[in-house]
């Protein structure tokens, strides 16, 4: 809607052609990569990297989402409450650090106190050696020997991980209560949507500029003038 497609990566293995990367580039502009940004790098890179960015980021800030969430609500903080805290908190500020960079977001954008406790807390919430090792296990092909193992089985572990967090967890029934009202909610807002377009559009009032503003303030300032003076 906006126009522009995701970043994208571009590679050339073997350039049978001679302009395989002027192809490949093309095909990103149709999609309107090139918009967003696209980067050439090599295929190794590109699929490693997706790996490990799913492996530490997502996986990593899920587990400190549910983590965040699971020990407030075990020291009396109400289920809802923490729930906004562990999400919404979070979503509400990663536009505005994609935006204006996150140390730009951090020095002079959150509050201090929020400064003060990314600086001085942050780092002891992220195992720095274990996401390093997690790294080389991904080079070395550890991640997707797993993973293809995983899915020729079946995905039993997946399974079995997806019925244990259903069970077991309130950040379960929570997420899902949250997502039912959110969907009705926007359910909601389109419906009312439709019918504001739907029903008869009423003239508007043509919008007042500032001169003609201005004249009309002066002019009840002269007859209020006047007003007085005749009240005299």
């Amino acid at each position: 809607l906006a126009g522009e497609g995701v970043y994208g990566c571009v590679a050339v293995d073997n350039d049978a052609t001679g302009d395989a990367l002027k192809i490949a580039l093309a095909i990103a502009k149709a999609v309107g990569s090139t918009r967003a940004g696209v980067v050439e790098m090599s295929f190794q890179h590109e699929t490693e990297g997706d790996n490990f960015e799913e492996q530490i980021l997502y996986g990593g800030a899920i587990q400190l989402m549910k983590l965040c969430f699971q020990t407030m609500v075990d020291n009396g903080y109400p289920p809802s409450f923490a729930y906004a805290k562990a999400i919404r908190s979070l979503r509400s500020v990663i536009d505005v650090m994609d935006e204006v960079g996150i140390e730009e977001y951090v020095s002079r954008r959150c509050s201090r106190t929020a400064e003060f406790a990314i600086r001085t807390r942050g780092p002891r919430v992220v195992n720095e050696d274990a996401v390093r090792e997690i790294f080389r296990e991904t080079e070395r092909g550890e991640f997707a020997r797993d993973w293809m193992q995983e899915w020729s089985l079946g995905m039993p572990m997946l399974h079995r991980l997806r019925r244990t967090a259903a069970e077991r967890t309130r950040w379960w029934q929570v997420s899902s209560k949250f997502a039912s009202e959110r969907s009705r909610a926007m359910a909601s807002r389109l419906l009312s949507k439709a019918r504001h377009r739907a029903s008869p559009t009423r003239p508007s009032r043509r919008p007042i500029s500032v001169s003609r503003r201005s004249a009309l303030s002066s002019l009840n300032i002269n007859r209020y003038s006047a007003r007085l003076v005749n009240m005299r």
